[in-house]
């Protein structure tokens, strides 16, 4: 992460630019999300140089933290948000790798209940639609699929979350071809499996969420404030020219 905060003043000189540490190391995997997005409101509320709005790119789930912030209408507000390789749609399968072989048949037992980050953003489509909403204690509502519901709170809160979105001046998507820890890696432009059909995709564009416009991702898509990029690559293991082309140069355009 320091390494990409260096290129980027390296790269557009005079850029003030900072290195979150909010739920850095195991904190990111111990804490809940809501947590993450309190300690990141909190941080950018104290740093003066952000009052005036800032860019923001966030790493895999560091994106979702972003999205939390930017459906919270705080101030100081982020203007455009790139997330990298992040689990926007959720995650339907525990990612590879020795820890996860360990933990993943504990995780599954509850895997909405437990008390970690990967539990909020779960969703699991053999179970069934009606399952996932009833038992997401995160993930639903940050993506306004609980829109049919007749709470006002609830309702406010669906308002509110699109208002901050379609705000964003632009909405980068970053999708790691060969993704192997976010599954579907189609999760990290708004695609998932089909309910029932797991290994299915339903694309962004394909999804009712989009078609209905319930989190503005229409509205940024025709406004042509929503951009989906994509490198050749396993999760956030793109190259130093993708990264100064592709990201990078979305901080610059006008």
């Amino acid at each position: 992460m320091a390494s990409l905060c260096h290129s980027v003043r390296q790269h557009i000189p005079g850029t003030y630019v900072v290195c979150s540490s909010v739920a850095d190391g195991t904190a990111s995997f111990t804490s809940r999300m809501e947590t993450q997005i309190d300690q990141l409101a909190a941080a950018v509320a104290s740093d003066v140089q952000l009052q005036s709005g800032f860019h923001a790119i966030g790493l895999s789930q560091g994106g979702l933290v972003l999205r939390g912030y930017v459906e919270r209408q705080l101030n100081p507000s982020v203007r455009r948000l790139i997330t990298i390789s992040s689990p926007h749609s959720g995650v339907g399968s525990c990612p590879k790798g020795m820890m996860w072989a360990y933990l993943c048949p504990l995780f599954e037992l509850s895997p909405y209940n437990l008390p970690i980050s990967f539990s909020d953003y779960w969703k699991d489509v053999a179970s069934g639609e009606a399952a996932y909403l009833s038992s997401s204690r995160w993930l639903a509502d940050v993506n306004n699929e609980k829109s049919n519901s007749s709470s006002t709170h609830t309702i406010e809160g669906i308002r509110g979350r699109r208002a901050g979105m379609i705000a964003l001046e632009r909405y980068v998507l970053v999708e790691a071809l060969n993704d192997t820890f976010i599954v579907p890696r189609e999760s990290t432009t708004h695609g998932f499996w089909a309910w029932g059909q797991k290994g299915v995709v339903v694309s962004m564009r394909e999804s009712i969420g989009y078609r209905e416009d319930q989190l503005g991702l229409r509205t940024l898509d025709l406004t042509g404030r929503l951009r989906i990029l994509g490198y050749l690559g396993d999760h956030l293991q793109f190259n130093t020219s993708f990264w100064i082309k592709s990201i990078l140069s979305q901080l610059e355009e006008e």
